[in-house]
């Protein structure tokens, strides 16, 4: 018997930009809260999505994800 394989390409990159949140959900996956302040630096998602996207360029769909990502405002960049 001949196994045929399905060449399977990755499409979207998520990241998980923080731990920190306004909320603090029982049901969290990711156990961000208030009291959390861990973070991934703006250079570093930069330089991650050039690398990934050489790598696999497949990707089409970037997810920023975690805590809530919008309180970082500018605290990410130098």
């Amino acid at each position: 018997m001949i196994k045929k394989y399905l060449n399977l390409f990755p499409t979207i990159l998520t990241f998980i930009v923080t731990d920190k949140c306004t909320a603090a959900c029982t049901n969290c996956c990711y156990g961000c809260n208030p009291s959390r302040n861990q973070f991934i630096s703006y250079e570093n998602i930069i330089k991650y999505i050039d690398e990934v996207i050489f790598n696999y360029p497949s990707i089409s769909l970037i997810v920023l994800t975690g805590g809530e990502c919008f309180l970082l405002g500018e605290k990410t960049r130098k």
